[in-house]
């Protein structure tokens, strides 16, 4: 409203002369372009998830606003890299070290090798995707039970603990990570899992997909491990 207000009228209707326009922080969004989902990490810099009810219609969506390659922006958000974008929209660069995007969503298990095959999986981007999905041979039957409301309210108040959780910056805005380093046991547990198990399977197997996976698997049990401890 008081934008909309000519400056002169706007100390009359006790607001500020110059209002600075108000930044919406969403931890969550949909379907976005990679200038959109840019744009929303320019606001929230501690990362946010995007949640797609089709994987199908997410993967299917890239780089059909652009003539570029989507999937070359999301290997590298995967990463951590920091990424820059030229927004169309205006003259800005936005600029971010520490970027984080967590992905989310559903599918048919029938067509994960259409959506996961081909390129994505020679360039270790179907890799990136955990996938997991229930042993289901019969119908599932519906339940009257229903999940306790005080596992809900557990949950809920978990959650909004980390989204408070206290977050420093330094002078150019970005986050100024708060770095949690592995016991000398838990470092020995952590080096004799890579070596014996994870990098045994790694050299049995002569499937590309596999390897990439069991390659990804090693920055994955180290993401799993800080998730246990938050």
């Amino acid at each position: 409203m008081a934008m909309e207000l000519p400056k002169e009228e706007r100390e009359a209707n006790g607001f500020e002369k110059s209002p600075v326009k108000p930044v919406c922080r969403s931890v969550v969004t949909t379907n976005t372009t990679i200038e959109g989902l840019y744009a929303n990490l320019d606001k929230n810099r501690r990362g946010i998830l995007m949640h797609v009810d089709e994987l199908d219609s997410f993967l299917g969506n890239m780089s059909r606003y652009s003539r570029g390659n989507d999937e070359a922006y999301w290997l590298q958000l995967f990463n951590g890299d920091e990424i820059k974008c030229d927004r169309k929209s205006s003259d800005d660069t936005i600029a971010i070290q520490h970027p984080y995007v967590s992905v989310i969503g559903g599918t048919q298990p029938g067509i994960l090798p259409e959506l996961f095959g081909g390129k994505r999986l020679m360039n270790g981007f179907a890799s990136r995707l955990l996938k997991v999905f229930p042993d289901i041979n019969e119908m599932p039957r519906w339940k009257t039970i229903r999940v306790p409301q005080s596992v809900i309210d557990e949950w809920n108040e978990l959650v909004r603990r980390i989204l408070e959780e206290p977050t420093e910056y330094d002078g150019n805005g970005e986050v100024s990570p708060h770095v949690l380093s592995f016991s000398d046991e838990a470092t020995q547990l952590l080096c004799k899992w890579k070596n014996e198990e994870n990098g045994k399977a790694w050299q049995d197997t002569d499937d590309d997909y596999l390897k990439g996976f069991y390659g990804k698997l090693e920055t994955y049990a180290v993401r799993f491990s800080l998730v246990i401890q938050v």
